[in-house]
């Protein structure tokens, strides 16, 4: 995937969570199950939006951990502009 790919993809995907959890309080969880459950749930849904959901030579597929760095970096870009 190209970067400017990635970087629309990770605007969609800030856009989707502060949509589903933007509300939710500071002291609440955001998932109340298992992290194995939220794992499999994520897989599940980059196959619905027929994403890569497996590792292939010189590509890594997006797992949760590529929603915490790629917002992060939205995040701080979009106040530095």
């Amino acid at each position: 995937m190209h970067g400017i790919s990635l970087l629309r993809l990770t605007e969609d995907l800030v856009d989707v969570l502060d949509l589903a959890f933007g509300d939710v309080p500071p002291h609440e969880k955001l998932w109340r199950y298992s992290a194995q459950t939220l794992r499999n749930t994520f897989k599940s849904l980059l196959s619905a939006l027929t994403l890569q959901t497996w590792s292939v030579p010189g590509s890594r597929w997006l797992d949760l951990g590529s929603l915490r760095s790629g917002g992060a970096t939205f995040i701080y870009f979009k106040r530095v502009t």
